[in-house]
């Protein structure tokens, strides 16, 4: 009888510290894990023959920018993205296109001597465009801004208890590639005070007014003065607040983030919060693409209470020499939202050289990391979040 007792008892602390650690799990806040996002999650691999002229050349810097490291494709839809993969933060580019059209005809078909019309009717219609380059590299999962929403919202109501779903969203400005004859570019327009306004309209018409599902600069602010105190303060929402919720950040030129805080001083009534420099009323998140060069500086932000988006890899260099030293150095530094081009390996490394099987993922698919930076957590012993 005694030995039963005894099994029984160890059998109840172990069912208690797995509740116990749960509930801890739970009550971290959002900036005190990391995960892993798709950097231009949309993007498809270029349009066949333009990538075939592009590689022709033997011109570096065309060699490079366009060959090399534009040789990837985000095939899986949102939504295998964040099941099969585990991603929790998408990339999206945005061109303004108020009167629908600009971007219906793809003047770079000129150099293959093909057909500019794309075809497409849903580029003829007014609204926010996605795409990685006009005219050049323009192949994507969604033509607009609202499609490409509607896609994480369906999927975000199918899975309510999702952890925390960030989109950066990158405001275009420029087309421009050099050694590239302006006759073969579409003219870009800025991102002015409308244009702004326009990005947080289209997001309100998927989410809705007022959405709950948002995490929003007014929720992190709450009675503080600035967005900016609200941060250092640690006034992040715990896990158990925000799983099934979406946090848009911008990142754009100085002149659009200043239309965007025009009126609205530290964010106020924005649905985006922005990628901005530490100490500034409207600073949360914090664009840092290169792990290694900053680490410390990353380190220091983190433990500070900022949101820092950096990257594992990119150009193509890592998937083509296995290397994981910016990846380590990545999840080492803190960084709470790590972006790669590889949530999958490239297929080719099967049957090329060239390539090799290299991945970014967290052990057994795991979807979070706890950051062992701003937490109690061991730098040894990490500990992840499964959902």
């Amino acid at each position: 009888m005694k030995f039963f007792f005894y099994i029984l008892w160890i059998a109840l602390f172990i069912l208690l510290s797995s509740l116990s650690s749960h509930y801890d799990t739970q009550e971290l806040k959002i900036n005190q894990i990391q995960i892993i996002g798709s950097h231009n999650s949309y993007r498809l691999k270029s349009y066949a023959p333009l990538f075939k002229y592009w590689s022709s050349f033997k011109h570096p810097i065309l060699k490079i920018a366009m060959a090399k490291s534009l040789d990837y494709s985000n095939d899986e839809s949102f939504a295998e993205q964040f099941s099969e993969y585990g991603i929790r933060q998408l990339e999206i580019d945005i061109y303004h296109d108020p009167q629908g059209g600009l971007f219906y005809n793809r003047k770079g078909n000129k150099l293959i001597n093909e057909p500019v019309a794309s075809g497409i009717e849903a580029l003829k219609k007014p609204g926010l465009k996605v795409m990685h380059v006009p005219d050049f590299d323009y192949m994507t999962q969604h033509f607009t801004f609202i499609d490409a929403l509607t896609a994480v919202k369906i999927w975000s109501d199918t899975h309510p208890n999702h952890l925390p779903i960030y989109i950066m969203i990158d405001a275009k400005e420029s087309n421009k590639i050099k050694l590239v004859k302006k006759k073969y570019c579409t003219p870009v327009l800025k991102f002015t005070k409308n244009a702004v306004d326009s990005i947080d309209l289209e997001i309100e018409s998927v989410f809705g007014k007022n959405s709950k599902q948002l995490i929003t600069p007014d929720k992190i602010r709450g009675d503080y003065k600035t967005l900016n105190e609200a941060v250092l303060k640690n006034a992040w929402p715990a896990l158990s607040e925000a799983r099934g919720k979406i946090c848009f950040v911008l990142l754009a030129s100085s002149q659009a983030k200043a239309a965007y805080l025009d009126e609205h001083p530290s964010l106020q009534n924005r649905l985006m919060f922005m990628y901005s420099s530490p100490g500034k009323a409207e600073a949360a998140f914090l664009n840092m693409d290169d792990p290694e060069k900053n680490f410390k500086l990353i380190q220091d932000l983190v433990k500070q209470g900022y949101m820092i988006r950096t990257r594992s890899d990119a150009q193509t260099n890592e998937a083509r020499s296995a290397d994981y030293s910016r990846f380590n150095k990545a999840q080492e530094s803190g960084a709470q939202l790590i972006s790669t081009d590889y949530y999958k390996a490239d297929e080719r490394y099967l049957t090329s050289k060239k390539w090799t099987n290299f991945q970014i993922q967290f052990p057994d698919k795991k979807v979070a990391r706890v950051n062992h930076v701003n937490t109690a957590a061991s730098s040894e012993k990490v500990s992840y979040l499964v959902n």
